[in-house]
């Protein structure tokens, strides 16, 4: 599981949004069942997987894309409106997640400002500003207009700051990979890259323990050196 993973109930609920205002009640409703029945469940999920792969919040990119939990939590609270307590507790657990992850970005960004920070932009940034633009909807939701009013002038201001960092960035290097592809093709081809290197990493482990068992049975090697079973076994063709 990724940190943008929330993405799924925040797209489910945006169309369950656009389908209400259509006039497509019955597919609205059952769209907003799917993303209020996943967002519970890829919290678990996210849990776990934060202490099994130990995301790293001081990596910006894993911070940004867990703003997906932030746009999940409010566009899901947006659609369920007319219940008051729903929208108060998605409302709340947005904001939460708001007030812990955008000091961390802003720190990261200050740390790495500058052509430093342009060189890694790309248009998946641009979830800070979404997920900010979520709570703004939310607050205005719940009546709460002041709020509602700082969340929607930050929201610009932030997809402002992303878009001349990926511009900058276009007009710096125009070439780059991350530029001139969509994020889900580049996250793919991350995943791809980490599975090799884990699949040849388990394959050379794999070699090594099946050379160490040959040159103990062979008598070539000691369970207790300090050589490796690769130069055993050389050394006994040798």
């Amino acid at each position: 599981m990724k940190p943008d993973t929330f993405a799924a109930v925040m797209a489910t609920g945006i169309v369950s949004i656009a389908a209400l205002d259509h006039g497509f009640r019955v597919v609205s409703d059952v769209l907003i069942v799917l993303a209020a029945g996943a967002l519970p469940v890829l919290i678990a999920a996210a849990a776990t997987a934060w202490r099994r792969e130990s995301w790293n919040l001081n990596d910006l990119d894993v911070a940004i894309r867990l703003c997906t939990y932030i746009a999940a939590c409010a566009v899901v609270g947006a659609r369920l409106a007319e219940h008051r307590i729903v929208l108060w507790m998605l409302a709340g657990m947005a904001l939460q997640g708001w007030l812990s992850l955008a000091p961390v970005v802003a720190r990261r960004m200050w740390r790495d400002r500058g052509v430093g920070l342009r060189d890694r932009a790309h248009g998946g940034w641009e979830l800070a500003s979404v997920a900010t633009s979520g709570l703004a909807i939310v607050t205005a939701d719940l009546k709460i207009v002041f709020l509602a009013v700082l969340f929607w002038v930050v929201a610009i201001g932030v997809y402002l700051a992303m878009t001349g960092l990926v511009v900058w960035r276009a007009i710096d290097d125009s070439s780059a990979p991350e530029l001139l592809q969509p994020d889900i093709d580049r996250i793919a081809k991350h995943e791809r890259t980490a599975s090799n290197d884990a699949f040849h990493s388990k394959t050379f482990a794999f070699a090594d323990s099946l050379f160490r068992d040959t040159a103990l049975s062979k008598g070539t090697m000691k369970p207790d050196t300090g050589h490796t079973a690769l130069l055993a076994l050389a050394n006994d063709r040798g």
